[in-house]
Formats: structure tokens, sequence, C-alpha cells
């Protein structure tokens, strides 16, 4: 069944169960899914684009510095917006999207 038009009716219990593609409906079908069927399959045609999230470990000081000096933590977070915004310009610069104006 398409994601679009998902049967809530059909029972998936300790079933095979395949899902074709891994974008943002998948992301959400899937565990779901997987908490009912006996085996999940998932096929993608390429990789999605979305990027690992860092772990970061933050240090003692860090953590405390954050919690008792409140521009520490929006000057952090202002710098991780705007670097992320610059960092999305470079993936959209050279898109089609935006060179023919839709």
């Amino acid at each position: 069944m398409h994601s679009a038009h998902w049967d809530s009716s059909v029972d998936l219990n300790n079933k095979t169960v395949a899902v074709i593609g891994s974008g943002s409906s998948a992301v959400q079908i899937i565990p779901a899914v997987a908490k009912h069927a006996k085996y999940l399959h998932c096929y993608q045609r390429s990789r999605t684009w979305v990027f690992p999230c860092p772990k970061n470990e933050y240090s003692r000081f860090t953590k405390w510095a954050f919690r008792y000096i409140p521009l520490v933590m929006r000057f952090y977070r202002w710098y991780q917006f705007w670097d992320h915004e610059q960092f999305h310009k470079v993936i959209t610069a050279n898109s089609t999207e935006n060179k023919d104006g839709r």
C-alpha cells in the first residue's frame, strides 16, 4: 500500500514487510511497522540527504557556562544557526531549482 493511502486495518503482526523508499514518509512509517512486523526490509534507490547528527561531548566547564552564563548559550545557538544557514546555501547554490526560479 502507498503511504498516502495507508490502510490501518491491515494486520502487520508477524508479517514480512517491505518498505520501498527511505525518505520522510519512511522515517515515520518504519519505526511503527517495526514494532509489529516479524521481518522488515527497506529498499532505497539512493542515499537520502540527511546528515549525521554530531555526537558532541561537552566538557564540564562548557555545561557549567551554558547553565550559569546565559549569553554563552545564546551565542552558541546563534553560531550554530548561522553556521548551518551558510552550509545550506552551499548545498543549494548549484541546484537546478535555484537556476530556473522554481
